[in-house]
C-alpha cells in the first residue's frame, strides 16, 4: 500500500499545488484514506488496482459484465411488483474484473476477494483465450498480492522489451 500512497502523493502535489503550499495537509489525508483504506469488498480492491495502474502510467478500467439492472414494475390491477432483472451487456462472458494495457500488452486481473470465491468455467475459458493470445491473466485477493504480481510482470522479458520501445 505504501507504493500506492507514494503515487497518490505525487499526483496530489502535481494536481493541487495551492493546497500543498497552503499547508492544508488534511485534504491529502482525506484522499489517502478514501483510496487506501482496507478493502471491504472486491470493488474496493478493484478501485485500488486501477488507481495504482493509472498513476503508474498505464491504462486500466473495470470490466462491467453484469449488465444494467431494470427495476421491477407494479401491476396497477393486482398491486404485484414484478422481479427486477439484468439486461445483458455486449461484454464477453467471463471477462476479468480489471482490464489493463501496459506498454501495449494486454493484462487482466480477476479479483477473488473472499477465500471461497472461485473462478467460474467461463472465467477459465477467458483466461485461456487471453494467455493463448499472448496476454497476461492474474487472479488476485489482496492489494499486496497484486503488487507482487505487478513487480514480477515488470521483470518479465516480454514486458521489459516492450517498455524499452515505448
Amino acid at each position: 500500500m505504501e507504493r500506492l500512497i507514494e503515487l497518490i502523493e505525487i499526483d496530489f502535489i502535481k494536481s493541487n499545488p495551492a493546497i500543498v503550499l497552503s499547508g492544508r495537509s488534511h485534504y491529502f489525508d482525506d484522499v489517502i484514506y478514501r483510496i487506501c483504506k482496507p478493502a471491504a469488498k472486491a470493488g474496493d480492491l478493484e478501485k485500488q488496482i486501477i488507481r495504482f495502474l493509472e498513476l503508474s502510467g498505464h491504462q486500466a478500467a473495470k470490466a462491467d459484465v453484469k449488465g444494467t439492472y431494470v427495476e421491477g414494475k407494479r401491476d396497477n390491477n393486482t398491486g404485484v411488483i414484478t422481479k427486477g432483472r439484468y439486461i445483458k451487456t455486449g461484454a464477453t462472458k467471463g471477462a476479468a474484473d480489471v482490464q489493463a494495457t501496459l506498454f501495449g500488452l494486454s493484462v487482466k486481473w480477476e479479483v477473488k476477494f473472499s477465500m471461497s470465491d472461485r473462478q467460474r468455467p467461463a472465467q477459465k475459458d477467458y483466461q485461456n483465450a487471453v494467455e493463448r493470445a499472448g496476454g497476461f491473466y492474474f487472479i488476485v485477493r489482496t492489494f499486496e498480492q497484486f503488487i507482487e504480481q505487478y513487480d514480477r510482470l515488470m521483470e518479465n522479458p516480454k514486458v521489459v522489451l516492450l517498455k524499452e520501445f515505448s
